[in-house]
């Protein structure tokens, strides 16, 4: 879990004011609430996945996008349709 590592550093080292994660995984609870307890705003989107009600409830935002929202039909830089796996 390196972003959970990365997410936990960020926040000790106050380098960032928020985070945007892009998760409906619940292992991101305990570094969420590290987030929020060192001051960072933490903005949710599931990607129109349901999450535990124990993630929202530490979420500053939760941003109702869906993948296709994020990508719509734009096409990479290499003229191919760009798709995200949820």
């Amino acid at each position: 879990m390196k972003i959970g590592i990365d997410i936990a550093w960020l926040a000790t080292k106050k380098i960032v004011d928020g985070i945007i994660l892009v998760t409906s995984d619940r292992d991101f609870i305990a570094r969420v609430k590290l987030a929020r307890t060192e001051g960072l705003s933490v903005y949710l989107c599931p990607l129109g996945v349901s999450v535990k009600s124990e993630l929202y409830e530490h979420a500053d935002l939760i941003m109702k996008l869906t993948a296709a929202d994020l990508v719509g039909e734009e096409k990479s830089r290499l003229g191919v349709p760009v798709a995200i796996n949820v």
